[in-house]
């Protein structure tokens, strides 16, 4: 699970949940 995360509002922006073999940089993009 990667997430977008604002400090200073204390708030989770978005979410996308990672696959087991994958890597959490490939998912990024999609997160933006």
């Amino acid at each position: 699970m990667v997430s977008a995360w604002a400090q200073h509002n204390n708030l989770v922006l978005g979410q996308v949940k990672v696959g087991g073999q994958s890597n959490e940089i490939t998912a990024i993009p999609q997160l933006l």
